[in-house]
């Protein structure tokens, strides 16, 4: 097509970091790539396509914006940021590994609610098949980071869930500990049971949520 001299077939690069201006040598991972396409090229003064480092900049720009996670996102496995998060919150003062649950998050039937900000992981959840009457899915794993709690994350993470619960016909089940008794509650979920203690964790009551 015709162009003008110093006309932008991508958005404007003015505004961009010097940081990622010398980071053209560093090579992108195809992976990213495969579901989506590449911006168009920045035409130069002579209506040229621009050089390769522009290019490079236009979309590591367009990648960050486009593949950035945000929001709740459902995952099919775990990650490092996703471990680290559990143990940060969930397993304080025990040893590493306990974090991660053997059977379960290998499970294909198992899978992750996770919230994030700007790509970083900031809430997560594991959503078990552990069936009994009239809850097929139990609820583990639930943390939020501590500097985004009282923002209604965990609510939103637990609605997630019970929307997908609700799809298949069935409610949900957890061993909820003291501190977020009241968020499960206003999720609708009810104390079927004693106080009891999980050694080495704390207390804890189970709870379930049915479809009425």
């Amino acid at each position: 097509p015709n162009v003008k001299d110093g006309e932008s077939h991508g958005p404007p690069i003015e505004n961009l970091n010097r940081t990622v201006l010398e980071s053209n040598s560093k090579p992108i991972s195809p992976g990213v790539l495969q579901s989506g396409g590449l911006p168009s090229a920045i035409v130069g003064p002579r209506g040229h396509g621009a050089s390769n480092r522009l290019r490079r900049i236009v979309l590591l720009r367009d990648l960050f914006r486009e593949y950035m996670k945000q929001g709740l996102i459902w995952e099919d496995s775990v990650d490092g940021p996703h471990l680290d998060l559990r143990y940060d919150v969930l397993r304080e003062g025990l040893p590493r590994g306990t974090e991660h649950y053997p059977g379960i998050d290998d499970d294909p039937r198992t899978k992750f609610l996770c919230a994030y900000d700007n790509g970083v992981l900031v809430g997560c959840s594991t959503l078990q098949v552990d069936g009994r009457e009239g809850c097929e899915y139990r609820i583990r794993g639930m943390a939020v980071a501590p500097e985004f709690r009282n923002r209604g994350i965990g609510t939103r993470i637990v609605r997630g869930l019970q929307s997908h619960a609700k799809e298949r016909g069935t409610g949900i089940w957890c061993n909820a500990r003291i501190k977020a008794i009241t968020m499960y509650e206003r999720c609708g979920f009810s104390i079927v049971s004693e106080v009891f203690e999980i050694e080495g964790i704390g207390l804890h009551y189970d709870m379930e949520w049915k479809i009425g």
